[in-house]
């Protein structure tokens, strides 16, 4: 009774809103350079040659092509906000969904973009089981490699589950040690939890090979709210395999 009296107290003694003036014009429209970076991975996440990413400003024709320091510069971009793409032959694009330009000069990303190769390796298998209340999980790749390589699990409470953002609530890297075929590793149940999954539920997933260099071709899905991985290999993803949340 008390919280809600001090509401009602509060409510009664607020200020009444006075009408708004008249908004004045917007800034003005200025013009300038966008400058930035780029790396480029393969999918063992060594450096590769750095030039000939081609950045596109969505809905402009003309674009840049980075240097051999991985740098370009987008000339006479006026205010406003844009949408980057970064794509280069046989290397997985990504993009920065929405960037804002200030203009009257030359502003620079802070952070440097990167792209990759996706890995040509495959998923033959993906097992869980439930070791007191843990639940563990073992990855198979089709075949051993002289280097380690990652691997990213995708989990969801739909059966549809895949590196889509719509479709998946969470997801997980692991390692491939060199020279072995497996990654095997659990998922605790506070890992649940934050995910949304409660005991009892049936959790599904789904595991893809993914380039080491992880953070490369990845970017924020607007509409999700969550990253698109756009640096795995579709073709080599695992069955989807459910398990039981303890």
């Amino acid at each position: 009774m008390i919280f809600g009296i001090t509401v009602l107290t509060l409510l009664s003694c607020k200020k009444k809103e006075e009408p708004q003036g008249p908004q004045g014009p917007p800034g003005p429209s200025l013009s300038g350079n966008l400058v930035g970076y780029v790396d480029v991975y393969d999918s063992y996440g060594a450096l590769q040659k750095l030039d000939s990413v081609l950045v596109n400003v969505t809905g402009r024709s003309a674009g840049s092509l980075t240097d051999t320091l991985g740098k370009f510069t987008i000339t006479n971009l006026t205010t406003g906000t844009y949408e980057l793409n970064f794509s280069k032959p046989n290397y997985q694009s990504t993009k920065i969904p929405s960037l804002n330009f200030v203009g009257g000069g030359t502003q620079y990303i802070s952070n440097r973009i990167a792209i990759t190769q996706a890995p040509s390796f495959t998923i033959s298998n993906l097992g869980f089981s439930n070791v007191f209340g843990t639940i563990s999980y073992t990855i198979t790749a089709s075949a051993s490699d002289v280097k380690a390589r990652k691997v990213i699990m995708f989990l969801s409470k739909n059966s549809n589950v895949s590196s889509s953002p719509s479709s998946y609530a969470g997801s997980l890297i692991a390692n491939i040690a060199a020279g072995s075929t497996n990654a095997i590793g659990t998922i605790s149940a506070s890992t649940l939890s934050q995910l949304g999954f409660n005991s009892g539920d049936v959790v599904y997933a789904i595991v893809y090979p993914i380039s080491n260099a992880n953070n490369a071709s990845v970017y924020f899905d607007v509409n999700s709210g969550k990253m698109f991985y756009n640096n795995i290999n579709t073709l080599g993803a695992s069955p989807v395999v459910n398990f039981m949340v303890p």
